[in-house]
């Protein structure tokens, strides 16, 4: 009785172990949030991204540097508050949604 049973255990971790070297990882997916530096609203979302296995980039709109590369992206967070998006950002937007990609609009 209990010889089956510990053959039954090793089996089933045998099977557990195939599985789970035959299963493809979740691929962490590049994050970027694009921000006005309103608070800390921004950390708390990289933040969470990060804890989920997210690779975070942020990105002040405010400052005179502010440009990205929508292609580099997965996922974008536009969390601005108060803002007309320009065409520039419309195509950007587009482009990260063209290759399956999330845009999340907050505003």
């Amino acid at each position: 009785m209990i010889k089956k049973f510990i053959t039954f255990l090793l089996w089933g971790l045998i099977v557990w172990v195939i599985l789970f070297m035959t299963v493809e990882k979740v691929k962490a997916e590049d994050a970027l949030i694009i921000h006005q530096n309103y608070g800390n609203t921004h950390s708390k979302h990289k933040n969470r991204l990060e804890n989920a296995g997210h690779n975070v980039t942020m990105n002040n709109a405010g400052s005179s540097s502010y440009s990205y590369t929508a292609s580099n992206y997965e996922q974008v967070y536009d969390i601005r508050y108060g803002y007309n998006f320009s065409t520039a950002d419309k195509d950007r937007f587009k482009t990260v949604l063209s290759n399956g990609g999330t845009v999340y609009l907050v505003g």
